[in-house]
Order: C-alpha cells, then sequence, then structure tokens
C-alpha cells in the first residue's frame, strides 16, 4: 500500500493519536499550504480519520518561520489541545492563553468541518483562573478568517466546524485603543475579523470581541455553553460598525446572569437574523436575549440596529428583584433601532433547593428601555411575560414606539410619553383588542398604531 507522506509543520508540537490503524505515516501532522492541504484533504476521503493531540499551542507570527509565506491553516482532523504543564506561553501572549494564538496579518484558520477541543487539567484553581481560549487574536491584527468550509456536495449549515470544552472564551480577540502611530489612531484595533460557520458549544464562554473595527459573525451557533460564573454568548466592547447575522445563541446556562449577546459601547452595529432563546441562571441571576448597554466613561451605545431577531423562553432565576429581558436598552445608549424583532415568555427558572420562593416574583420582559432616549421600537412582538410586554423606566419617553404588538402579558405597555399639547403626559395610546371583541381594530385606523392585545376588557 502506498504510503502517504506530508510535510512537518511544527513537530514538537504535535504528536499523533492513532486508533485501531497501523500506518504511522498517513497523517502525522497539520500543515498549512494550500496546495498540500488539498491533498491531504483528498487523502483523508480514503484513509481513516486521526485525532491529532497537541501539548503545545499553535502561534502564528512573525517569529514562526514555518509561516513565512503561508496564508492559512486548514485543520486535517479533529485536533485536541492538551497543553503541558510545564509550558509557559511567551510574555507578549501572557493574557492570550489559547490553542491557538494569531498575531499575523491576512491569515485563515479554516476548521473544515473538523472540531478544536480541550482536555483541561481537572482542578477548579485552573478552571476559574486562569482561563484557557480556543482561538486568541493579538491586538492590531487586521483581515482574520475563522471560518468551515464545506465539501463539494454537503450542506453548509450541517458541515460547521467546532470548538468545545474550552475554559474560557471560545475565540477570544482584544484590541487596544491606545496608538502608537500619530497616522493611525486605529493602530491596536483588530480590524475586519470574520467568524463564520462555527458551532461554538460546552464552553465556559462563546466570543469576545473588544476594541474592533467591523467583526462579522455569521451562520454560528453557540449553544449548550455552561458557565459558574456570568456567561456571554458574544460579548463586545467598543465597536465600530460590524455585523451578527444568522446566528443561534441558545440554552447557555449560568450560575447567575446569562447573556445571549452583551453590546456594550457599540456604533453601527447590524444584528439580524438571529435567535438568542432558552437561556438560564440556575441560581442568582438575570438573564437577557440582547443588550445595548454603554460603559460609564463612554458617550453611548448608538445607531445599532436590531432586526428580524427573537428572545424567547429566557429564564433568570426565581430570586427576588431580578428579571429576564428579551431586548435591552441600557445606560445612556441612544439613537438605536429595534425593528421586526419577537419575545416571547420571558420568566424564570425552578426555586433552587432549599430556598423558598420569593415575595415578589422577578421581572419578565419583552422590550426594556432604561436610562435612553431617542430609539426607534418598531414592528415588534412581545407576548406571554410576566411582568410587562414593552417597558420604558423613563419618567417621560422620548423614543419612538410605532406598529408593535403586545399581547397576553401581565401589563402590555408601560410607557410614558407627552400628551399632544406638550403639557403633562399619559401612558403611550394603544389599540385595544381582546379576545372576544376585535371591533376596536377595523384596519381603518393609523397605520402604526400599537395593538394592545387582552384575555378581556
Amino acid at each position: 500500500m502506498n504510503k502517504i507522506i506530508l510535510l512537518l509543520l511544527l513537530p514538537n508540537l504535535m504528536q499523533a493519536y492513532q486508533e485501531d490503524f497501523n500506518d504511522d505515516a498517513w497523517y502525522a501532522k497539520a500543515l498549512a499550504t494550500s496546495t498540500v492541504t488539498q491533498a491531504a484533504l483528498h487523502a483523508k476521503e480514503t484513509q481513516p480519520q486521526k485525532t491529532i493531540i497537541w501539548t503545545k499551542p499553535l502561534i502564528i507570527d512573525r517569529e514562526n518561520q514555518d509561516f513565512e509565506g503561508i496564508t492559512s491553516f486548514t485543520f486535517p482532523c479533529n485536533i485536541i489541545y492538551k497543553p503541558d504543564p510545564s509550558y509557559n506561553y511567551p510574555w507578549i501572549y501572557r493574557n492570550y492563553d489559547a490553542a491557538i494564538i494569531i498575531n499575523k496579518d491576512n491569515f485563515t484558520i479554516d476548521f473544515n468541518g473538523y472540531n478544536l477541543s480541550l482536555h483541561a487539567p481537572a482542578t477548579s484553581n485552573f478552571l476559574l483562573n486562569n482561563p484557557t481560549y480556543g482561538i486568541s487574536l493579538y491586538q492590531g491584527v487586521k483581515n482574520t478568517r475563522i471560518i468551515s468550509s464545506t465539501h463539494s456536495g454537503q450542506n453548509t449549515k450541517t458541515h460547521k466546524g467546532s470548538i468545545t470544552n474550552f475554559t474560557g472564551y471560545a475565540i477570544f480577540a482584544s484590541g487596544s485603543r491606545q496608538s502608537y502611530n500619530s497616522y493611525d489612531v486605529y493602530s491596536l484595533l483588530i480590524k475586519n475579523l470574520l467568524i463564520d460557520n462555527l458551532l461554538i458549544t460546552q464552553n465556559r464562554n462563546g466570543i469576545y470581541i473588544e476594541n474592533a473595527l467591523r467583526p462579522i459573525i455569521t451562520n454560528t451557533d453557540i449553544i449548550y455553553n455552561y458557565s459558574p460564573q456570568i456567561l456571554y454568548g458574544i460579548y463586545y466592547s467598543y465597536i465600530l460598525n460590524g455585523l451578527i447575522d444568522s446566528c443561534n445563541i441558545n440554552q447557555n446556562w449560568s450560575y447567575i446572569d446569562t447573556y445571549g449577546m452583551y453590546l456594550q459601547d457599540t456604533t453601527n452595529l447590524m444584528v439580524q437574523n438571529s435567535q438568542t432563546n432558552a437561556n438560564r441562571s440556575l441560581r442568582s441571576g438575570n438573564v437577557t436575549g440582547i443588550l445595548l448597554t454603554a460603559s460609564p466613561l463612554s458617550a453611548a451605545s448608538s445607531d445599532n440596529t436590531i432586526s428580524n431577531c427573537t428572545a424567547n423562553r429566557n429564564l433568570c432565576a426565581n430570586v427576588a428583584d431580578k428579571a429576564s429581558v428579551g431586548f435591552y436598552i441600557n445606560n445612556i445608549s441612544r439613537h438605536n433601532v429595534i425593528e421586526n424583532c419577537t419575545s416571547l415568555n420571558s420568566g424564570h427558572t425552578a426555586t433552587p433547593p432549599g430556598q423558598s420562593d420569593p415575595i415578589t416574583p422577578p421581572d419578565g420582559i419583552g422590550f426594556k428601555l432604561n436610562s435612553t432616549d431617542f430609539n426607534n421600537i418598531t414592528k415588534n412582538t412581545a407576548g406571554y411575560h410576566a411582568t410587562y410586554g414593552f417597558y420604558d423606566s423613563s419618567p417621560l419617553s422620548t423614543s419612538f414606539f410605532t406598529a408593535n404588538t403586545s399581547m397576553f402579558n401581565l401589563i402590555n405597555f408601560n410607557v410614558i410619553v407627552p400628551n399632544r399639547s406638550g403639557i403633562g403626559s399619559a401612558q403611550l395610546a394603544t389599540t385595544n383588542l381582546y379576545l372576544n371583541d376585535i371591533s376596536a381594530f377595523t384596519g381603518a385606523g393609523p397605520q402604526l398604531t400599537n395593538l394592545s392585545i387582552q384575555a378581556t376588557e
């Protein structure tokens, strides 16, 4: 039998793990050149699948001469990162501990449908205080692509690459707003990061991106992640422009607060066609589907659009003063648009063992605005929430609520707006509909009216 012998990448970095197969020359190492990778893919179709174990991280930077002139790394098979306890990361990457570290522009990581997982030491101190990321990006890196390509005839939606079992974020990209380049004030921001067609599951957190220009996350599922601390499906901080499209952030659980998307200090971000459903706090926290917020030193999180998204059946802990919220604009964020979105059935989890139910149950809210001005909330649906469908905490709301439908909530709308005369205030005007009487809505009224649907008058 002809043996396939491939060039070795980082001989001291990887060791082949073989299962009931003695052809020791089949697939020893992972390769990065596109021509060899294609040959490797062809070889894989005719040979049993292997798993590679890495005992040290793959560091892609200018110091690593194996990547000189190389622009991509394609997974040849599943990879397990089992770090050597005696290994120390280079000091420059001391906050970027990961299986793969990228500090090189214009580089592509292609999962090729395979899995990257961590074999972590079984110590609580390691899990809590020394998180390990799946992939980390160093500050200032630009034009990185983390994707999973598909083979001919396979479905893109099912042929996802995956990241599992990491004790930190699956993907961690941390730029810096400090610049030493007088000609480029954004020199150390992450630029043009693309994440596409991945499954992120059974990690402590999903994706973390801070101080970045135009990150794009598409067709990515972040599900079944679990944390004893705060859990974030997607965490953004100081993001200019960008897109989150067709992502499912569902069934992530933590002991305390859980966020599907935590979007802080973002500007001109588009979030569309995505889900944040069935996320939970098991013991003592709040749960939010999508949060737009601003840090204390920020002017605002503004000019963002959330469109065609759902935040259904998110459950906070059954503890007093906690809340489950579908869509939440908070803390001086302004000039944002939420349109054509749906939030249903926010509530709380079961009472933890040994505790009694709170006297005042937690809030369940579809759309919540707090300390925010001049937003556009239009054509959304909120239903079956324990407290409010739509809620604005401002004593006099400046946001524009149009053509929304709120149905079968304890209180459908709690939004105070100025009177038409400009003197005094009143509840937001709505058209009330009832199960046994829909005559109030003839279809001939104002097209932008908000509908309040109730069981009885």
